[in-house]
């Protein structure tokens, strides 16, 4: 019988309200406060785990601490 409501057979998929983590998985990103799973691609900076694809340039400049500006010029 599938489940109602990610009609998986065996499995839930991992958006289900059903579906459990492995008992590997015990992490969980620190942006998207989903689970890391085993295959996943996963980046540790500064005692956080992120997933690989959650970071963009603009989020890891802000997670090292960089400081950025937008640069304008003021006409005359």
């Amino acid at each position: 019988m599938s489940c109602p409501y990610c009609r998986g057979i065996g499995e839930h998929d991992y958006r289900c309200p059903l579906w459990q983590p492995s008992k590997k998985a015990r992490v969980k990103c620190g942006y998207c406060d989903e689970y890391i799973l085993e295959g996943d691609d996963y980046v540790e900076i500064n005692g956080w785990t992120y997933h690989k694809d959650c970071l963009t340039v603009n989020r890891l400049l802000d997670l090292i601490g960089v400081i950025t500006k937008e640069m304008s010029y003021e006409l005359d």
